[in-house]
């Protein structure tokens, strides 16, 4: 500790470590991270960006806003452990674009979806990680997603090669219904649109 004088009046009064709970820094900081949760969006926009992409192809429905771009994937390993990437980004290979994508997939996380998927594809395969709330609000023993290995999507013939995807389900509720019958598109799509 430096108490202001000179360096050689300087001594160290204590040394010890500090242990950080990971899972509970992460779930405040998801709090506290983006002024509205909603802003998920436009992080996954920066991932793109990140990777390289050419195209951010933005979907939507009354419970599902899906964000498909081009660009070089991340490892799929990666992916599921998107959550230690949360509280800083590595500068070096994918660290930025994991750090972007786990503030992204934790802010969606945090707006109670059903599910959060991220699909890394390549050809006619893929690679699907599902986060849960689980995911955030569990404890540092909640085991990272699992990698399911699956065929492209049969709805999507048109997707370039190779190809990231982040799907958010969102739960079925009154207020998606009255904005569903009014038309207007989810407010991430919007604040997305004026991002850019």
């Amino acid at each position: 500790v430096d108490r202001g004088g000179p360096p050689e009046s300087s001594a160290i009064v204590t040394r010890g470590r500090i242990k950080v709970d990971a899972m509970k820094a992460i779930a405040k900081l998801r709090d506290h991270m983006l002024v509205d949760g909603h802003l998920y969006a436009t992080e996954i926009a920066r991932v793109a960006v990140a990777r390289g992409a050419t195209t951010l192809c933005v979907e939507h429905d009354t419970d599902d806003v899906v964000l498909t771009f081009d660009g070089r994937p991340l490892d799929p390993a990666a992916v599921a452990r998107v959550r230690d990437h949360v509280l800083g980004p590595e500068l070096d290979g994918d660290g930025v674009a994991l750090h972007l994508l786990g503030v992204g997939v934790s802010a969606a996380l945090g707006l109670a979806p059903a599910v959060v998927d991220v699909y890394v594809g390549e050809g006619q395969r893929c690679a699907r990680v599902r986060f849960e709330p689980k995911h955030v609000d569990g404890d540092e023993q909640t085991a990272a997603p699992d990698v399911e290995r699956l065929d492209r999507p049969a709805r999507s013939p048109g997707l370039p090669s190779p190809w990231m995807r982040v799907h958010v389900r969102r739960r079925l509720a009154f207020g998606l219904l009255g904005q569903a019958l009014r038309g207007a598109e989810p407010k991430e799509v919007s604040l997305l649109l004026d991002a850019t």
